[in-house]
């Protein structure tokens, strides 16, 4: 995973074929096999590991497994279609003889034969889980989260949709436009993302990209601070785990503009992305406790081994 997240893919593949080898057929194998070969962009390489996790355990990481086999599928299809992978993956299908080829349209199309089990919530959880464990940059990953999040009205889901998230939905693709070294390629994501804004006539894609612009500075800064704790506890010789337990000792506290966007008379649009934000701040939470409990756990295994006898 290290090898992964410096982006030494072919080392990861290397590392994890070697595992395979000592401790063959476990799904974290196959599971993160397939994985790499993907971010590699070898997609007919990783889908057959794909399968065989699938096969092993359907319902590991929430589902994400399952989700994550639809999209190299649909992206082999894209490939197959243009002959290489291009970006944007999907268009809108702006002239008349043209359909909405992106991801959430394809996903709905009657070809999986667990048709039903299709959850927007699931596959948002999907992308977001590979984003996290593997490229929270990688422009596949942010086109499908977009197209996840922006959903039309006519469209027809096995679950219940009270509402949508076209405010996130454009800071993902802008996001991807970000990744692009093609001016074309990085047009045509700030044109899905003023699309994804269309019915919202406050919104533009102008007025939302300085505050995007600044989230994810301030982003960056607080990973960079926390880069340079970690460096610093090494150097000194510390005990990098117990000073990261210290550090979050406790809840972070909000504060500032997003508490005020959370408490002040605001319309339903603005609720509603206060709303969103709440449940990825919570989850954040989440996966910050499930990061200190592991370590906690880890060092009491640590030093139960270390006992005599």
């Amino acid at each position: 995973m290290a090898y992964s997240k410096i982006g030494n893919f072919d080392k990861a593949i290397e590392v994890i074929q070697r595992k395979e080898k000592i401790q063959p057929g476990l799904y974290e194998t196959y599971s993160n096999l397939g994985t790499f070969y993907i971010l590699a962009g070898r997609f007919k390489e990783g889908l057959p590991y794909i399968d065989k996790a699938l096969a092993i355990n359907p319902d590991a990481h929430f589902g994400r497994e399952k989700y994550q086999k639809y999209l190299v599928e649909y992206v082999l299809e894209k490939m197959a279609n243009k002959n290489q992978l291009t970006f944007p993956l999907g268009s809108l299908g702006t002239k008349s003889n043209e359909k909405d080829s992106k991801f959430r349209p394809w996903l709905l199309t009657p070809k999986p034969a667990d048709y039903n089990s299709i959850s927007r919530e699931d596959a948002i959880k999907g992308v977001l889980g590979m984003m996290r464990f593997a490229d929270y940059k990688n422009p596949i990953l942010l086109e499908a989260l977009g197209d996840l999040l922006w959903i039309q009205t006519f469209e027809r889901w096995p679950e219940n949709i009270p509402h949508d998230g076209k405010l996130l939905a454009a800071r993902a693709y802008l996001q991807a436009s970000y990744q692009m070294k093609d001016d074309v390629q990085r047009e045509e994501y700030r044109k899905i993302a003023t699309a994804a804004l269309y019915l919202k006539s406050e919104r533009s894609v102008e007025s939302i990209e300085p505050q995007f612009l600044e989230e994810i500075a301030d982003a960056e800064k607080w990973y960079e601070e926390l880069r340079l704790k970690e460096i610093g506890w090494i150097k000194a010789g510390l005990d990098v785990e117990a000073e990261f337990d210290k550090l979050y000792d406790r809840e972070p506290q909000v504060k500032g503009d997003f508490w005020e966007l959370l408490t002040k008379d605001i319309s339903q649009d603005d609720f509603l992305l206060a709303s969103i934000i709440c449940f990825f701040f919570f989850v954040l939470l989440f996966f910050l406790f499930c990061i200190v409990a592991y370590r906690r756990v880890r060092r009491w295994r640590s030093r139960r081994n270390s006992l005599p006898g």
